[in-house]
């Protein structure tokens, strides 16, 4: 009687799951389910010192550790090339974004150099043979950007993100986070004559965000804006505000949409944020965050703010994570740099948020 009981217990969750789209349980945390693991510490190709960047252009990985080496690795952990940043003594970057256009034609990857106050622009197609990668320093394309408050002027930055022209073809605008007293995000165009897709030079445009820990829309206050990406069905841009524990929603021109968690609403709890560094979007108005502070990855629901699931515990272990700085999404699998064991982890990208009506609409840190 009990085995028949179990059958028809089973039947009837198939339809549920069935009748609920399909969709599998939310994460309720613990170890992930590994898929993909590598990375020791080291200073050979393939290894890492304290890796706390993290990119994907759609084939390969792209990691930057506190060696100033930036690697290019297929997703199953083989080293491809890369190089060293040319100047490192006053700090590393602490973000990574590599770019092509939606239409076609050559990638580029934007570093925010955060301890020398610029942003660099490589050709990846320059980088180094594997066994170069500790000597090559890369095809730099051009650079912006000097230390101070003004405009156009950085302090630490964190991010680029790339905003394309609505033919898909070139760079309409990228937006710049930074921290360290002015913490806000620039906003810069191409200046103009440049060939789309071809762009390396930019000028200032605006500037949205200052220092503090407010909720309010007007001024917006930050502290510590660490991952900037720009949502492609909305144009909304989404950042994650690390040491105030929150994640922010603006329009475009840097409006306020909403704020998802908050310094009130910090901790380790699920739907709490405790240091979001790490941010990419899954495309269906949902975002995986890595919690540096929590030892976790945590999905949102960018509209209602409310946690869809939690993947990862704090360890060494196998599916266990130490102080994860950044998270990206390769193929059908979500990699997290788990800085803190120098190795990346990868698990299947969770399945999509069925939409509700039509517009899918329902109602200083570490480092």
């Amino acid at each position: 009687m009990r085995l028949l009981g179990s059958v028809h217990f089973g039947f009837a969750c198939v339809l549920l799951a069935l009748a609920a789209g399909c969709e599998r349980a939310p994460s309720a945390g613990g170890p992930l389910e590994v898929e993909v693991r590598f990375g020791e510490v080291g200073s050979n190709p393939g290894q890492f010192s304290y890796p706390r960047c993290l990119g994907s252009d759609g084939k390969s990985l792209w990691v930057i550790d506190k060696m100033a080496r930036v690697q290019s690795l297929s997703p199953e952990g083989e080293c491809l090339g890369g190089w060293r940043m040319p100047e490192w003594e006053n700090g590393k970057p602490t973000g990574i974004t590599v770019w092509t256009p939606p239409a076609g034609g050559p990638t580029r990857v934007f570093i925010p150099d955060t301890h020398y106050h610029r942003v660099m622009i490589y050709d990846p197609a320059g980088m180094s043979p594997p066994e170069g990668l500790n000597q090559g320093r890369g095809t730099l394309l051009g650079s912006f950007g000097s230390y101070g408050e003004a405009e156009g002027q950085f302090i630490y930055l964190t991010d680029v993100a790339v905003l394309p022209t609505p033919d898909g073809r070139g760079i309409a605008r990228l937006y710049v986070s930074e921290y360290g007293g002015n913490d806000r995000i620039s906003a810069f165009r191409p200046t103009p004559g440049q060939a789309p897709g071809m762009e390396t030079e930019f000028q200032f445009e605006f500037a949205f965000g200052r220092f503090g820990s407010g909720d309010a829309p007007d001024p917006v206050e930050f502290n510590r804006p660490q991952s900037i990406e720009i949502d492609p069905e909305t144009g909304e841009l989404v950042v994650t505000d690390a040491c105030n524990h929150r994640i922010g929603v603006f329009t475009p021109e840097g409006r306020l949409v909403r704020w998802i968690g908050g310094r009130a609403r910090a901790g380790r709890e699920v739907g709490q944020m405790s240091y979001p560094y790490g941010l990419v979007l899954l495309g269906d108005r949902t975002a995986m965050v890595a919690e540096f502070g929590s030892n976790r990855v945590q999905r949102f629901d960018l509209v209602t703010g409310e946690s869809l699931g939690v993947y990862g515990e704090a360890g060494r272990h196998a599916g266990q994570l130490a102080s994860p700085w950044a998270v990206c999404l390769e193929g059908e699998r979500v990699f997290v740099l788990d800085s803190g064991n120098n190795r990346l982890q990868a698990f299947e990208r969770p399945s999509p948020k069925r939409r509700v009506g039509a517009s899918g609409d329902r109602g200083k840190g570490p480092g």
